[in-house]
């Protein structure tokens, strides 16, 4: 189990081949925030969070200009999604 500190940062990542130990990053948003906002180097973590109720603890590797590799050390159900649907008018 790898031990991720306070400073961790989170991101939600619509992804889609869940649960592969690897893949690309592209979004331009999340990698401006991760090489410029945050500063993050090479084998830094991250926790990605998903539309499907996944949480991937990451190391990364930039990929190029605009992809970063993820590397996924580990993956778990996220298990403090409410089970109540709020629809706001």
């Amino acid at each position: 189990m790898h031990t991720i500190n306070y400073e961790t940062s989170s991101f939600f990542y619509s992804r889609k081949n869940s649960r592969k130990k690897q893949f690309i990053l592209e979004d331009i948003f999340i990698i401006h925030q991760i090489k410029n906002v945050l500063r993050l180097k090479k084998g830094n973590q991250i926790i990605l969070a998903d539309d499907s109720g996944m949480e991937y603890t990451c190391s990364f590797v930039p990929h190029g200009k605009n992809k970063i590799l993820f590397n996924v050390l580990e993956f778990h159900i996220v298990n403090n999604i409410s089970k109540i649907n709020l629809h706001l008018f």
